[in-house]
């Protein structure tokens, strides 16, 4: 069973995070994997592999040639230098860049583990973000923030089917 509690907006970890975590696709600069790292894991985590994967079959190489293994360990080596490339779809396809954001509702949600959903309006789209508040920044056990729905559909789904 999932429960919902709604919190107060005036938490200032969480504001300070989500803050951060917008910044990146609000930004003009491009994030790189090693901010994102930050906020979804080491390396960018599974959405990040995800689209590296893609890379991998768009270059055709298999997925367990050496010349895929070889991009994916690049690209985290150099993560200060690399694109996060979830974000750069994310910012071309929603058009984040430049756009003013508004936190709508923080609230508790405990699906197996109690952590906090934070619906964010950038721009004219509606964003459901995941936040473990349980780790911190560079904590590299797993993601602190990411993104779960955009307008109301769950995102990766919509990022596997939209990938260009």
């Amino acid at each position: 069973m999932i429960s919902f509690t709604i919190i107060h907006a005036e938490d200032n970890k969480t504001l300070k995070d989500i803050d951060g975590f917008i910044k990146l696709l609000i930004r003009e600069k491009a994030p790189t994997l090693e901010e994102y790292a930050k906020y979804a894991g080491e390396c960018g985590g599974e959405r990040e592999l995800s689209f590296e994967l893609n890379e991998c079959k768009m270059n055709n190489w298999d997925y367990h040639s050496k010349e895929c293994i070889n991009y994916t360990k690049t690209r985290c080596l150099n993560a200060n230098n690399e694109v996060a490339l979830s974000l750069k779809w994310i910012r071309n396809k929603f058009l984040t860049v430049g756009k003013k954001y508004q936190v709508h509702k923080i609230y508790l949600s405990n699906d197996g583990f109690t952590h906090k959903i934070i619906e964010v309006k950038i721009g004219k789209d509606c964003f459901k973000l995941f936040y473990n508040y349980n780790l911190s920044l560079n904590h590299y056990a797993g993601f602190l923030i990411d993104i779960i729905e955009v307008n109301g559909l769950k995102i990766s789904p919509y990022s596997q089917k939209n990938i260009k």
